[in-house]
């Protein structure tokens, strides 16, 4: 049936109703015909049923990334990881895929749980410090602004 003979065909059901018709169209969509002015609507057609997870997860502890990894991984899963001097962020990273690809089995990869842990000020007052040498008496003030976070030996008098 052509696309005039199935519009036509709908127009024909409509006028004796005056509900809207439902119809599957040529092109494998679903087309509503409205009775005023008989106007077609086409519509995506809906999944029947969810075919895959598309999830991206971001952790920022490792008992919460672990736990999560465990209850959904699969015999696919792949863990991957970036250190901190690596990545474009200047911060460690650790992703797992947890529907990777297998052996002659493809997948989606669209399920990830990220790992990125946050810093306290205490590690970012230190990383700042460390990207450049310090002269020495810009090393003393730091480390007397920072001697609450030296152990040993002893910052104390």
């Amino acid at each position: 049936m052509s696309d005039a003979e199935t519009i036509r065909a709908m127009r024909d059901i409509v006028q004796a109703s005056s509900a809207p018709a439902v119809f599957q169209l040529p092109n494998n969509r679903t087309g509503v015909l409205i009775p005023d002015g008989h106007e077609i609507k086409e519509f995506s057609p809906v999944d029947p049923v969810l075919t895959r997870i598309r999830q991206r997860v971001t952790m920022h502890d490792r008992d919460s990334f672990t736990e999560y990894v465990s209850k959904y991984r699969g015999p696919n899963t792949i863990i991957m990881a970036s250190p901190g001097f690596l990545s474009s962020t200047g911060k460690p990273m650790i992703a797992a895929v947890l529907d990777y690809h297998g052996p002659g089995q493809p997948d989606y990869a669209a399920h990830v749980v990220t790992y990125s842990p946050r810093y306290s000020e205490s590690w970012i007052t230190w990383q700042n410090a460390c990207k450049s040498p310090l002269k020495q008496a810009a090393f003393a003030e730091f480390v007397e602004e920072v001697r609450d976070d030296i152990r040993e030996p002893s910052s104390l008098p």
